[in-house]
């Protein structure tokens, strides 16, 4: 597939994905930019680590035998996510809606269910939080919650992050644009 001069090389004009302008079907030409103005976004960065960790010391947290390292795991793991879930929040509340009026693909469909786990972990951890804080003890069911939405980020976010990474990646190398 060609492209005619001044057109924006992105890997959606070169897919052939078309949005709606004016009323009217015209080839995509925004989304290397779009995308190139959120790899470079701290709250991103901020929010992909956070996520990591969150998901390591969570799948630690639940795989491990209950040592001292762990209960301390428990109070770093409970801390950072409610350091970073307002912050984390506002970025993924921006990349929601920076996103939202682009075509739905398979990437952006893993993108919207890797969300809803992100916001089913976070609102489960507050609950268990609210338990652990002021109750005797905590609920297994919102443990359970807990544990099933921190696989299905798992299960989701991988690859939204992934193949959107190496294939902005192979077109940045391909186009010359090492900034993506």
């Amino acid at each position: 597939m060609g492209r005619s001069a001044g057109e924006d090389p992105s890997p959606e004009g070169v897919s052939g994905s078309r949005v709606v302008e004016e009323g009217r079907s015209v080839p995509d030409r925004g989304g290397a930019a779009l995308r190139e103005q959120e790899w470079g976004r701290r709250f991103g960065s901020l929010t992909l680590a956070w996520l990591a960790f969150e998901t390591g010391s969570g799948l630690s947290i639940y795989l491990l035998p209950f040592s001292v390292p762990n209960q301390w795991l428990v109070v770093l793991h409970t801390a950072a996510g409610l350091a970073f879930l307002l912050p984390a929040s506002i970025y993924q509340w921006r990349h929601l809606v920076g996103y939202w009026p682009r075509p739905l693909t398979p990437i952006k469909l893993m993108g919207y269910l890797a969300a809803a786990a992100v916001t089913v972990a976070s609102a489960s951890g507050l609950v268990l939080t609210v338990q652990a804080l002021w109750g005797t003890r905590i609920s297994y069911g919102w443990d359970r919650v807990h544990v099933v939405s921190t696989f299905a980020l798992i299960a989701f976010i991988a690859p939204h992050v992934l193949i959107t990474l190496f294939r902005d990646r192979a077109f940045a190398v391909r186009n010359g644009l090492l900034g993506l």
